[in-house]
């Protein structure tokens, strides 16, 4: 069974020397409330990662990463 490629929700791009891929559900609910709360604002370049946040269940969130800077 191979091992499945970690990347960031946000920029789709994978780890780095300077930049791991953290896992916390709680901090990816807060994500998608701040994205919820600027797309009612009116910035739109946010829209497709608000959908994409906004379709994923509780279990997979567990499979969601995103850059944490070192």
């Amino acid at each position: 069974m191979s091992e499945d490629i970690k990347i960031c929700v946000i920029c789709e791009e994978g780890a780095t020397c300077s930049k791991k891929l953290l896992n916390d559900p709680a901090m990816l609910r807060e994500l998608l409330m701040c994205c919820r709360e600027r797309v009612s604002l009116g910035q739109s370049d946010i829209q497709q990662l608000t959908d994409h946040l906004s379709g994923i269940n509780e279990l997979e969130l567990k499979s969601v990463y995103y850059h944490s800077v070192s």
